[in-house]
């Protein structure tokens, strides 16, 4: 739930990564999408945050669907642009198939790449769009308190009863710094 707050949360004054007023945005439409055609998107939502914010992008969040279809993208020569191996003079490397964390990096970006399943893909008049978000997450402050746990026993006293109450209490600092978000849709 916190992580869904994080990313798509649209309530007033508690507004989602991809829903924060004045965010770069970057459109990449494309009947037919390459990985080519995507890197001067990636790029530009990188120079978005550095000329916005005068600080540089650090991370890349996707959904796994979107980073699958950059492993599985090939050149022209039949080679793949995203690779486990580091010497290969590609787009990126992998570090292994992972469902949720850090999926690997992009080497001309410099920018690692975090999967998140959380992150929409049924956006846009098709219901076919996902969101690409390149951050400078130290711009945007995520607190969280412990879990708190209590039982009453006397409001449900009638009916031989306890109710039980687990709770948090979290809040999401990314509007101050809105530069330091760009979102690829």
């Amino acid at each position: 739930q916190v992580d869904l707050f994080v990313i798509s949360n649209n309530a007033t004054n508690a507004k989602g990564l991809l829903n924060v007023t004045g965010i770069n945005a970057v459109t990449y439409t494309d009947a037919s999408p390459t990985v080519p055609e995507l890197w001067p998107k990636l790029v530009d939502a990188q120079r978005q945050v550095h000329v916005g914010r005068f600080l540089p992008a650090r991370e890349v969040y996707m959904h796994p669907n979107r980073w699958a279809w950059l492993q599985a993208a090939l050149d022209s020569n039949s080679r793949p642009y995203v690779t486990d191996d580091v010497d290969f003079p590609m787009l990126g490397m992998s570090v292994g198939s992972v469902p949720e964390g850090l999926a690997g990096k992009i080497r001309g970006l410099a920018l690692p790449v975090f999967l998140d399943a959380n992150i929409p893909v049924n956006l846009g008049s098709g219901t076919n769009e996902d969101r690409i978000i390149v951050i400078r997450p130290e711009d945007s402050v995520l607190y969280e308190s412990a879990p708190k746990a209590e039982a009453f026993r006397e409001t449900e006293a009638k009916e031989l009863q306890v109710v039980f109450r687990l709770y948090n209490y979290v809040a999401l600092l990314n509007a101050r710094a809105p530069k330091s978000i760009s979102v690829i849709s």
